[in-house]
């Protein structure tokens, strides 16, 4: 989970999420074990933990005043229940499955690799073009980047390339470096399209809207000559008010909630239309662990249209154009397009889902997944 991934070192930002690399997981995963059956002494126990938490655990053991997994079973979560024994029976399988005739189809062997170290800004696409290696190769040696670049703030990070392709690279090393360290040119002065769905901070918000300005441009909308904002008003001039929707932004909304039993951190974020790391940030949350009572703040940028405004007096027009409003500013889902090599499993374990919410989200009945498909995830 984000927060024990947290607590064992593991990086995660919106580039890089180490919990998805195969060496730094396995070792985490690890130390964890070891740290829990250090507290409980028994290694099923210690795999309970692993599943449901420590806490849930202890929590077990005082209901049912048993010490072992069997003793405290029915006081366990219905997942860990499950969890352990399919644990069990896994181990068992990988040790003793030719004792039973069970015999692997399709091996799937590791790619051989070697390994550069990358600092600075790096795109991945550019580098296997140049280098001509796969770029599927690369994302399944390198499952813990999450895009397909590296920000400009990496330093040293250990970048897995096919050992077959090698040769290739190392005959052409700096150019190809060159190539894929190159960022993207960057115009100077460029005005943000209305249409683009573009996030920001509380503060940032106000601030450009008290000053009305383009901070990249560092000149005023209205200002500048022959800009966009002059070709709107000159083409709207003609345009019917009506059609016109006037957007006033007001300061965010401090809403205060106190949590439910039965209340997850997920279910709040959705019912208030909120990221759920927004939630976590505003609240100082390091994980999605919440307690019946607990007070949590919302912030909500408030958007007031003119249509909205007219509905308030209730016009008929202005009914109208808050219901064509509400049918097309709606919540914009987050997608997660599927790499070879990607399962349910890691797919849940990245965005805070259950296994049951994706499919639900998605519509889908089976566990197989293909390479490029997109997925809801939040």
């Amino acid at each position: 989970m984000p927060g024990t991934g947290r607590d064992l070192r593991l990086s995660q930002d919106e580039y890089v999420d180490e919990r998805m690399d195969p060496v730094k997981a396995t070792e985490a995963a690890c130390k964890y074990l070891r740290d829990l059956y250090n507290i409980f002494g028994d290694w099923e126990m210690a795999m309970a933990a692993y599943n449901c938490g420590p806490g849930a655990v202890k929590r077990a053991m005082r209901r049912s005043g048993g010490d072992s997994f069997y003793t405290i079973y029915d006081a366990l979560p219905k997942e860990t229940r499950g969890y352990v024994p399919q644990f069990v029976a896994f181990t068992y399988l990988m040790n003793h499955a030719g004792d039973h005739g069970i015999i692997a189809e399709n091996f799937e062997y590791p790619i051989p690799h070697d390994t550069i170290q990358v600092s600075g800004y790096f795109n991945l696409e550019t580098f296997a073009k140049h280098s001509t290696m796969a770029l599927a190769d690369l994302q399944k040696m390198n499952p813990a980047i999450t895009t397909t670049i590296l920000p400009e703030r990496t330093n040293r990070y250990p970048l897995r390339i096919p050992q077959e392709q090698y040769a290739y690279f190392a005959s052409r090393r700096q150019a190809i470096l060159d190539s894929a360290r190159r960022i993207p040119g960057r115009m100077e002065h460029i005005l943000l399209a209305s249409a683009e769905d573009v996030r920001y901070g509380t503060d940032s918000m106000g601030a450009w809207t008290a000053l009305n300005r383009n901070p990249l441009a560092n000149i005023s909308l209205e200002e500048a000559p022959g800009s966009v904002a002059q070709l709107a008003v000159a083409e709207s001039a003609d345009e019917p008010e009506d059609d016109i929707e006037t957007v006033v932004m007001r300061k965010p909304r401090k809403q205060t909630y106190v949590v439910k039993k039965g209340d997850n951190l997920t279910e709040i974020a959705d019912r208030y239309n909120v990221e759920l790391y927004d939630l976590k940030r505003w609240n100082h949350l390091r994980s999605t662990k919440i307690q019946k009572g607990q007070k949590l703040t919302i912030l909500k940028e408030v958007a007031e249209t003119r249509a909205e405004r007219l509905a308030d007096q209730g016009t008929a027009k202005g009914r109208k154009k808050a219901e064509v409003l509400a049918k097309t500013n709606r919540y914009k889902p987050r997608y997660h397009r599927v790499q070879s090599g990607d399962t349910l499993w890691n797919i849940v374990q990245r965005y805070d889902l259950t296994i049951d919410q994706l499919k639900k989200m998605n519509h889908i009945k089976s566990n197989a997944l293909r390479p490029g498909q997109k997925l809801i995830v939040g």
